[in-house]
């Protein structure tokens, strides 16, 4: 409370300012960039919220002349930069308001820490996500797109291209609710999964179907799980933008429906085409369908799993589908549409959960200071839309393709580049 920050003009960009000190909340060593907004103390105030900071109070003060600056650097190419206090300080509210009850004045208004999300905004949003999540349209690509779209106060609190983005930290945070959901519907399945990777360890085979289907999850899950921690931060302050966004999202139904061509025409070559899984009915027939399932999935090669697997990191791109890419990559490797999807669930779950726990500190720290409560509302949204999807899809996909999601981010995508271009 009460600690300095200093302001300085921002090297290499001309008409900027840039933020830095050390402050009681965190804020050591860090460094951001603000652009343009150095003479409003609301903007200030409002950034440093987003940032991390809990109830700011903020004014700036006459700036000091350029004589009395700190010190003064220089770039590359001998350009001299000052980089002196500018101006500001930012004070803890209650200690602003302890001073200010002991003077008889109205003490500021505390306003929210990280973001003003509204449960509506929480609640929308966890349902698109965990919708969009298993189906094959990219989540994180209409996460991007649909605040842009609707603009106004969505624009502004929900950018994942932030840096330490407290938006990028709920969504992420509600892909805990969407594995949670996967766990659920496929409750049986990671029963088999677990006992048979307990199996395989204790007695130092792969020998049943249980055991290396846990195998085949673990290797594919590995490449993107390293390029997520290597390249996911990259991606997104650079691509994860609307019209990025928007031209992903047409790529993703360009490769939804080029991999549903290239497999009818694989069909049609073959001598024997690979039949298409059905349901069988009567009682036990979920849990027969789905050991059966496991088992032909079970028969894939360890180098085919792992280069479907490996498809995943092409999700790194806000507009590419996870599902929907793992879906197309079975499909080329020979799987039918129901044994595809559901090995694209298997892959998820575990990269699913591991993105989500990762967030899950940042929530309880600083970034969830203020939307704890509209955290809780959207990982319901996203667990109740999460189940419903994977059990519509499950069965979807037994007799039907990838071409309706093909063409819906091919229209969606177009729509979305040419408004975001024409505004």
């Amino acid at each position: 409370p009460g600690g300095k920050l200093v302001f300085s003009h921002a090297p290499a960009v001309p008409g900027s300012y840039g933020l830095q000190g050390m402050y009681g909340n965190g804020f050591t060593g860090r460094q951001v960039w603000l652009y343009r907004w150095a003479y409003e103390p609301s903007t200030w105030a409002d950034l440093l919220r987003k940032h991390g900071f809990i109830d700011i109070h903020a004014r700036i003060e006459p700036a000091p002349s350029p004589t009395t600056s700190e010190h003064s650097s220089s770039k590359p190419g001998g350009i001299s930069t000052v980089t002196g206090v500018l101006g500001g300080v930012f004070e803890n509210t209650a200690t602003v308001a302890a001073r200010t009850r002991h003077a008889g004045v109205a003490a500021p208004r505390a306003r929210r820490a990280v973001s003003d999300l509204s449960y509506l905004e929480a609640i929308v949003v966890g349902a698109f996500q965990g919708v969009s999540e298993l189906f094959p349209v990219s989540s994180l690509g209409h996460s991007v797109l649909v605040p842009a779209l609707v603009g106004g106060r969505w624009a502004r609190d929900l950018d994942v291209s932030a840096p330490e983005s407290p938006y990028l930290a709920f969504i992420v945070g509600l892909h805990v609710a969407t594995a949670a959901a996967l766990l659920v519907f496929f409750w049986r399945d990671w029963l088999r999964i677990i006992s048979g990777l307990i199996s395989s360890v204790r007695y130092r085979r792969i020998h049943s179907s249980s055991e290396r289907l846990a195998w085949l999850l673990i290797i594919g899950t590995v490449p993107v799980g390293l390029s997520g921690l290597l390249l996911e931060h990259l991606f997104r302050t650079t691509l994860g933008r609307p019209i990025p966004a928007a031209v992903f999202l047409i790529g993703n139904g360009v490769v939804l429906q080029l991999g549903e061509w290239l497999r009818r025409r694989a069909e049609a070559t073959a001598s024997s085409p690979v039949p298409a899984t059905t349901g069988a009915e009567g009682p036990g027939s979920a849990q027969e369908a789905g050991a059966a399932a496991d088992a032909r999935l079970a028969r894939m090669s360890l180098g085919r799993g792992t280069l479907i697997g490996s498809a995943q990191i092409l999700a790194l791109l806000p507009g590419i589908s996870r599902s929907g890419v793992t879906m197309v990559a079975g499909l080329l490797r020979g799987l039918p549409h129901a044994d595809a999807a559901r090995f694209s669930f298997l892959l998820a779950t575990p990269v699913i959960l591991a993105a989500g726990a990762l967030k899950i500190p940042d929530l309880i720290g600083p970034l969830g200071a203020g939307i704890r409560g509209q955290v809780l509302a959207g990982s319901i949204a996203s667990f109740v839309g999460a189940y419903l999807a994977v059990r519509f899809l499950t069965r979807y996909f037994e007799t039907r393709t990838l071409t309706p999601f093909a063409v819906y981010c091919l229209l969606f995508g177009t729509a979305s580049l040419l408004w975001l271009l024409a505004h």
